[in-house]
């Protein structure tokens, strides 16, 4: 898909999203497919060719990068009120069977319409997020979380973070907006 076209498609989203966001509306599938097409979007700005939807040449990511021959999932969530996020790898089948290159985590304030962060990650980087923390997710087939809190201390009786989350919490610059992990 060519750039133009990803500029409209994620300036018409955002536009519903901020139209819904004065409606006082909150729509979790839409903000799903702009965080998508948001990516692909700056993807395409880093000079890749991107092949999003049913053009997609390999379907195992949200994105298809052909020149490359990489794959990017896209994941995107909002802050819950007492300032943690998660990002959700359900069953945690797409690490183990590596149906990803890259991940990139869009996370927007509750019910703002912008996204706050573009955290940019490799497969490897969060490749521990496949072991399974029972007691964690909110149901029992959502146990494979990316979880970012608000500081370190907020891990203690909840979850023994992974070292990904640590460097997260302390480190955020090294996946913030990191496109050029992307190559």
């Amino acid at each position: 898909m060519n750039l133009s076209s990803l500029i409209n498609i994620a300036t018409s989203l955002e536009t519903a999203l901020l139209e819904i966001e004065e409606c006082r509306l909150w729509d979790k599938s839409l903000r799903c497919k702009y965080a998508e097409y948001l990516v692909a979007k700056k993807l395409a700005q880093q000079k890749h060719s991107v092949e999003i939807l049913n053009e997609r040449s390999n379907t195992n990511a949200d994105i298809f990068l052909p020149q490359i021959g990489k794959r990017v999932e896209v994941k995107s969530s909002c802050f819950h009120k007492d300032g943690w996020a998660d990002a959700s790898f359900s069953d945690g089948k797409q690490i183990f069977d590596k149906k990803f290159d890259y991940c990139v985590w869009v996370l927007f304030d509750k019910e703002a319409a912008k996204p706050k962060h573009l955290l940019v990650f490799t497969r490897d980087e969060i490749k521990e997020v496949a072991q399974k923390r029972n007691g964690v997710g909110s149901h029992i087939t959502n146990q494979f979380l990316l979880l970012l809190a608000p500081n370190l201390n907020e891990f203690e009786g909840y979850a023994k973070p992974f070292a990904v989350e640590k460097r997260l919490v302390t480190h955020r610059a090294q996946f913030e907006n990191r496109w050029e992990k992307i190559k």
